[in-house]
């Protein structure tokens, strides 16, 4: 028989487990601006079994919010690529259900994304610079020797923007795959 003042296991990997929780409600809301919810989710399906599934309604429960908040956080945890979604017919029923499941690479992704996203914005940019710096190029004909000056330093800056984002989009692609063969390893180990 235990005295008062310890606490059981299950009471302390309840506390264990909060502060987890407590831990990803943080990084997520820093991270990328998500609701105390969000990150509850999230460091959820990081500390669930490989193959633990979660519905809306045990989440509302859980968590004791409404299956609208929890499906709205859902929805944005699978847009992120964090959660994985699947469709399941009810025992019992014609009616399906989604069941969620965390990604492997989950918490490598929770890191990628904001690089992802800027890298995505990157790319979009340089495409509209190269575009512009190929018209002007082609299109504009100076005959003022000063404005001569001028346009050159314009295109000369251009040419550099573009060939640095090209740079920055190589270098970033790999040191996203080293992160991802990193990550594998430590998972592994």
């Amino acid at each position: 028989m235990s005295d008062s003042g310890s606490k059981s296991p299950e009471s302390q990997i309840s506390k264990l487990e909060e502060s987890i929780m407590n831990f990803f409600e943080d990084l997520m809301y820093e991270l990328r601006g998500g609701s105390p919810l969000f990150g509850r989710i999230f460091g959820l399906t990081i500390l669930s079994e490989k193959e633990e599934t979660f519905l809306q309604k045990d989440l509302a429960d859980r968590f004791n919010v409404s299956t609208s908040a929890i499906s709205r956080n859902l929805k944005t945890l699978e847009s992120w690529g964090l959660l994985g979604k699947r469709r399941r017919r009810q025992p019992d029923s014609r009616e399906y259900m989604w069941e969620y499941t965390n990604e492997p690479t989950a918490f490598l992704d929770l890191f990628n994304y904001p690089i992802v996203q800027n890298l995505e914005v990157l790319r979009g940019k340089r495409e509209e610079l190269t575009r512009n710096y190929e018209y002007w190029k082609e299109n504009i004909v100076i005959k003022d020797s000063s404005s001569v000056q001028r346009y050159n330093r314009i295109m000369e800056a251009l040419s550099f923007l573009i060939k640095w984002m090209e740079v920055l989009d190589e270098e970033i692609n790999q040191f996203l795959g080293k992160l991802e063969n990193r990550f594998w390893e430590v998972k592994e180990s």
